[in-house]
């Protein structure tokens, strides 16, 4: 694999076998950027503009077909709780039950379970918390997006998203959190939108906070939040493949990178790092009946979810 080399920015996005990890310099000339994004807001990109198609490269009639799952864990004290493959009114309920209990949603994944792309099911996590935090399951775009800009003008930013697609059907689950942050999101950004955005931020600190990737027709597409809260460098990876991605992590990491956010598509993973020490376990390309046994021996040696994702 040839090594592309002479990098100016302390933030590179890395594509399928562009090249190895290269040093961190300081920015220079940053681009100033114009629009909502100067006062926060939030911003439709092209990537939703066109949604007929056969979605992700791996929309197939699934069935009840078993995905893989893709996990981060880092060691922590905090309890935390699962719940796997429920229907769309049963995940809801759960979801208000915890909710009452003192726990809080960290990570939800949903997808379509039949041929006809009519039925859907929902994983999450949780993590003790009393923050407030509102919960929305599978929103259809205008309808997520109204939620979005009503929410905003309260005072409610993003806290995570989940999208999925089924036969150029799009569905978001998303949470949304009280704060005082200047966050703004974008929405259905195409990569090389989302490339030439962040390359444009990124100089005047504005950092990834918030990231989800799916498809659309194909194409690799992001929605994200971006912050000026986080103060360490940052590096975006889209589009890598699985098989490839765990040797780039490993590398990373002896460079004292660790994983921020990750999520898989298909055969693709796309991820941000952030500079740290953190002892971090990762659970990869693993089986649902494995699953449960590696989370359990995480938990018996310290680790708590960081991430949670899967895919088929």
């Amino acid at each position: 694999m040839k090594k592309l080399c002479v990098i100016s920015c302390l933030l590179i996005l890395l594509f399928i076998m562009s090249c190895e990890i290269p040093d961190t310099e300081s920015p220079v000339n940053p681009m100033p950027l114009i629009g909502e994004a100067v006062s926060g807001g939030i911003l439709l990109g092209p990537g939703l503009d066109d949604v007929t198609g056969p979605g992700s490269t791996r929309d197939k009639c699934l069935g009840i077909a078993s995905p893989k799952y893709y996990v981060m864990m880092e060691k922590a004290s905090n309890g935390e709780t699962a719940h796997w493959n429920h229907t769309l009114s049963s995940f809801y309920s759960k979801n208000n039950d915890l909710r009452d209990q003192g726990w809080r949603m960290y990570g939800v994944e949903g997808r379509f379970f039949d041929c006809n792309g009519t039925k859907t099911i929902y994983s999450g996590f949780y993590k003790p918390s009393t923050a407030a935090q509102k919960d929305f399951f599978n929103y259809e775009f205008d309808s997520a997006w109204q939620e979005l800009q009503t929410l905003r003008e309260d005072g409610w930013r993003l806290f995570l998203v989940d999208g999925f697609t089924w036969n150029g059907k799009i569905r978001f689950n998303f949470s949304m959190r009280k704060t005082k942050t200047t966050d703004w999101e974008v929405f259905g950004w195409y990569y090389k939108d989302f490339q030439d955005l962040y390359n444009d931020i990124y100089p005047d600190g504005w950092k990834v906070k918030v990231f989800d990737v799916y498809y659309v027709n194909g194409k690799l597409t992001v929605n994200a939040s971006f912050t000026q809260g986080i103060s360490d460098y940052q590096y975006v990876l889209l589009g890598y493949p699985v098989s490839y991605f765990k040797s780039v992590y490993n590398s990373l990491k002896t460079q004292g990178w660790r994983l921020y956010k990750m999520d898989v598509d298909g055969s693709y993973v796309s991820a941000v790092f952030l500079l740290g020490s953190t002892d971090q376990k990762l659970i990869f390309d693993c089986s649902e009946s494995n699953l449960k046994s590696k989370l359990e021996s995480g938990w018996s040696e310290g680790y708590r979810t960081k991430i949670f994702d899967s895919s088929f």
